[in-house]
């Protein structure tokens, strides 16, 4: 079933269904893809987002046995004389879009994603080793194709994609979501995707970098759209973090029961929620700036400590539900 359309730049559409995004091209694009089907730099005719079937609880339960031929084989049912694609557990109504311009040159986005069961922090301790069996897909993925208007060398091309996942990882960050797996702000999922497709007859360009034009279209696009999608799929978005319900959320991570957190806001007066989400917003702030090696050990200390005397309610309710302040 399709449910919208989108014109791609450079020429092609974009078709969402309930199950996957198809992203077809007017002729064949040079693509840039981390999947491994079709994956590295090729020309194709198109690429897609395919959901997961619900029944799949490994790789070797996907139609085909592997991830490879199953995706061969949606390529084929989606009349795909060649492509490249990207699975995901994300619901595709879900989507988000955004195309960043300035002049000629465009930075078209399109995202699905989630968070609540797979937001992780590279370096992190690994949940896992391949071995002959292959491994279990975890649910939550953050899966991002872009569509330009010009052409890049290969080379720029993996920059581009650099940009890309910095964009990403700096947008969790400024909303505030943390490793499922740790104690410290997310850099994406366990299971991100990036697709990138030039417009071949495009003008050609010699700069990609943080801080050149190009760049900035492409992190400006990429957060935009997975901004979008978080808070579509699961209302992450920077106001959220301000609600008491998603700050107990997050606590409940650093060792917490929920139902005691929830249990002990509820006892207190409306002047003592109040304080405590106040006091709350300003410490995640710090922990956030903590996680980034933005403050130092005794600064985190001294800061926490006077946001305790203000808010007297802040400390005693830790105390009672037991929860040790990360970073401490």
């Amino acid at each position: 079933m399709l449910i919208a359309k989108h014109r791609l730049i450079g020429g092609g559409r974009a078709e969402i269904g309930l199950e996957e995004i198809s992203f077809r091209f007017d002729r064949p694009r040079t693509v840039l893809s981390t999947s491994e089907y079709n994956g590295g730099i090729k020309k194709i005719y198109g690429v897609f987002n395919q959901q997961l079937p619900p029944e799949v609880v490994s790789a070797a339960d996907l139609p085909g046995g592997t991830a490879p031929a199953y995706f061969a084989r949606r390529a084929e049912e989606l009349n795909f004389p060649s492509a490249s694609g990207l699975l995901t557990s994300a619901r595709m109504p879900c989507y988000g879009c955004y195309s960043a311009r300035a002049g000629d040159i465009t930075v078209q986005a399109f995202a699905t994603g989630g968070v609540e069961g797979n937001a992780a922090r590279a370096g992190e301790a690994p949940l896992y080793q391949e071995t002959a069996a292959g491994f279990a897909p975890l649910g939550g993925t953050i899966n991002l194709f872009v569509f330009l208007s010009f052409v890049l060398s290969p080379g720029l091309l993996t920059r581009a994609l650099i940009i890309l996942t910095e964009a990403k990882s700096a947008l969790l960050a400024e909303l505030g979501i943390f490793s499922t797996y740790g104690e410290y702000a997310a850099t994406g999922t366990g299971t991100d995707g990036v697709i990138i497709a030039m417009n071949d007859g495009g003008h050609s360009y010699n700069d990609v970098s943080t801080h050149s034009e190009i760049g900035y279209l492409l992190a400006k696009a990429a957060k935009e759209a997975i901004a979008f999608t978080l808070c579509r799929a699961c209302y992450w978005s920077a106001s959220a973090q301000l609600s008491a319900a998603r700050m107990l959320e997050r606590l409940s991570k650093g060792g917490a029961d929920k139902e005691t957190l929830y249990r002990s806001f509820r006892q207190l007066s409306f002047a003592e929620q109040e304080s405590l989400t106040e006091g709350l917003t300003v410490w995640h702030l710090l922990e956030e700036r903590r996680a980034w090696n933005g403050l130092s050990a005794a600064v985190y200390s001294w800061l926490c400590a006077e946001l305790m005397k203000k808010h007297p309610i802040l400390s005693d309710w830790l105390n009672d539900t037991s929860l040790s302040r990360r970073g401490s």
